[in-house]
């Protein structure tokens, strides 16, 4: 399926053009465009792709908004999935497909997406990593749908189309926290220099001479006295500063979204191992804790959450086990 989002006045040039694709085509409005969606009833074979794509970006760039490629383009090996629902798992990266602080996704992954995929399970990332980061992993372990998340949900990948990426977040009021925090008594809070540079939000390094809970003070104390509202989560290293309602369930329902405009039902699965995954199990119906998660975390986790025994790759290898014979 093509979602196109198109300028009203380029919708009925691009409808003639792809009429050539053998497909249902209809058109939904939305604010100020079209959803002009070509939904074929089996997958698009490749040389029908290409046909797809040149046809579309033979209309001016400037009418088109986004062109989004959803659900696989490839025959799925393994069972069908008769029920019509669509089930798409969002993993967080590190400490949930990588070992401990090393940055490279385990060996034995591959092997686990390939049995998720032969039971129509859609793969997707969302990581508190940069952008191009994530869009590099995505291409890598060819994931598609190619949709994901960065910095924790402040930047949404569309990892095809022409606009890869886009910030729904805004780093104005975690910028003004960072200098509210220095003036009121935390002169040498400092971000992490790991992170690298941030575009939606602010990363302090977690270290003794910056107390959580004085932290969380100087929250209420900006939000009352300059009018600065925002959201803190943890992570084991650093805390984690974003505008309000920012965050992966943010994320994960942007990408939904193009799902519900379809009426496509949704299982949405998810597994993390911090503070900063809470908000995306919340909004999922298969939630999965990792056992390599601080015991703060377990402590805390939203209702609902499977708290896995299996550490890092055994607990991706414990989530496989539980989607497909459960």
């Amino acid at each position: 399926m093509f979602i196109i989002e198109v300028k009203h006045k380029a919708k009925d040039i691009l409808y003639k053009k792809i009429k050539k694709i053998p497909a249902i085509l209809y058109v939904e409005k939305v604010k100020g465009h079209d959803l002009l969606i070509a939904q074929t009833s089996s997958p698009l074979q490749q040389q029908e792709i290409i046909i797809m794509e040149s046809l579309i970006f033979k209309v001016s760039e400037n009418d088109i908004i986004n062109v989004h490629s959803i659900f696989p383009n490839k025959p799925l090996e393994g069972k069908t999935n008769d029920n019509k629902i669509f089930k798409f798992c969002f993993f967080d990266i590190d400490k949930t497909l990588t070992f401990g602080s090393t940055r490279f996704l385990d060996k034995d992954i591959d092997e686990i997406f390939y049995r998720m995929r032969q039971n129509q399970i859609s793969i997707h990332f969302v990581s508190g990593r940069a952008w191009y980061d994530v869009k590099a992993l995505t291409e890598k372990y060819e994931l598609d749908p190619p949709y994901g998340a960065a910095e924790n949900g402040g930047i949404v990948i569309w990892g095809s189309g022409l606009k890869h990426w886009e910030e729904i977040g805004d780093i104005s009021n975690p910028l003004r926290f960072f200098e509210f925090i220095h003036k009121n008594g935390l002169k040498h809070a400092r971000q992490d220099p790991r992170q690298m540079h941030r575009l939606t939000e602010i990363v302090i390094l977690k270290e003794p001479h910056v107390p959580r809970d004085y932290l969380l003070r100087l929250q209420k104390l900006a939000h009352t006295q300059e009018n600065i509202d925002v959201s803190i989560l943890e992570s084991p290293r650093a805390f984690h500063v974003t505008a309000i309602g920012i965050h992966k369930g943010t994320a994960i329902n942007q990408i939904m979204d193009l799902y519900r405009k379809v009426g496509k039902s949704q299982e949405i699965i998810s597994a993390g191992d911090s503070e900063l995954d809470f908000p995306m199990f919340k909004i999922s119906h298969k939630k999965y804790l990792m056992g390599n998660a601080e015991q703060y975390v377990k402590a805390n986790v939203p209702k609902g959450v499977k708290i896995l025994r299996g550490k890092y790759i055994d607990g991706v290898r414990q989530i496989l086990a539980d989607l497909v014979f459960n």
